[in-house]
């Protein structure tokens, strides 16, 4: 197992004004993240528990818990995979990578969402969203993730007001 920074975007914070809530889509593209890392090329797969961070969580951001999983093109059949943060809940778990272009998997809050769980935690430096590949041999696929946030930085401040 071994963890590859493919991150893009947040980071530096948001660019949109304060207190609302934006759909941020991910783009995860395996023949580019295989591209992008010399052990990865290499290899010219990505390995069993894998670790690609695919987003900057900006500082002051919060994740809604609301989020979509889109197959633009399919991957390895029997290959699944975990979205979220390490050491907390996850965003998605054991998606199937194997599923027919343009099928969209919704995760949305639950009741037992909380400050433990990957929704309702408010970051207060930039954080990464990390996708773990759980079968090995990973070569083909392509997906979007799209993920809401809310920009909380300026507290007390609400827009139209």
């Amino acid at each position: 197992m071994a963890t590859y920074d493919y991150t893009k975007g947040g980071g530096s914070g948001f660019f949109h004004q304060n207190r609302s809530t934006i759909w941020v889509p991910i783009d995860v593209d395996v023949a580019a993240i295989i591209a992008s890392d010399s052990t990865l090329t290499t290899n010219a797969t990505i390995a069993q528990n894998d670790i690609i961070k695919i987003y900057d969580i900006p500082a002051d951001a919060v994740l809604t818990g609301r989020a979509v999983f889109e197959t633009i093109t399919k991957g390895t059949t029997s290959n699944t995979c975990d979205i979220g943060l390490e050491g907390a809940g996850e965003l998605f778990t054991a998606v199937s990578l194997a599923a027919d272009a343009g099928t969209m998997l919704m995760s949305a809050v639950d009741p037992g969402w909380g400050a433990d769980d990957v929704m309702g935690v408010t970051f207060t430096a930039t954080d990464t969203l990390d996708m773990q590949f759980l079968v090995a041999g990973e070569t083909v696929g392509r997906w979007v993730v799209w993920v809401e946030m809310a920009d909380l930085s300026k507290p007390g401040q609400v827009l139209g007001y």
